[in-house]
């Protein structure tokens, strides 16, 4: 399905959105963890739309914490969780169904070294952004 939306706000450095959906339904969600509490080795799940081939899920573990890659930017979560174009944005899940991450990137060239952006970040700048609209 596709839904009328509107842009609240973004941090372009750190590749953060917060949309707003115009529709009259409730969805199901999903919890947000603290991702201070996440393990190196911790089993995840990232779930996207790789491709544009649809909803697909892909099962790997936290292979690092805290990974700088840019300077100015956060620690990412490292994990070899599949992440190709299209499932960026999606969510990296631990095993209790809460997420832990936003799927943000995979280095080129390599194969298994993907980047999640925290979810503590991420519930952070989301407030942020909306009470600055």
């Amino acid at each position: 399905n596709i839904f009328p939306g509107k842009l609240i706000g973004f941090d372009s450095k750190n590749d953060i959105a917060v949309l707003k959906i115009n529709v009259n339904r409730t969805f199901n969600r999903l919890e947000f963890a603290n991702s201070d509490n996440v393990k190196i080795g911790e089993k995840v799940i990232a779930i996207g739309n790789p491709g544009g081939l649809g909803f697909t899920v892909t099962e790997g573990i936290v292979s690092q914490v805290n990974r700088v890659l840019f300077p100015g930017t956060i620690g990412l979560i490292q994990t070899d969780v599949a992440i190709n174009p299209g499932n960026s944005g999606g969510s990296l899940i631990n095993t209790e169904g809460k997420v832990i991450g936003i799927t943000r990137l995979k280095i080129k060239n390599f194969e298994s070294i993907g980047f999640a952006t925290p979810s503590n970040f991420v519930m952070l700048t989301a407030e942020e952004l909306i009470e600055n609209q």
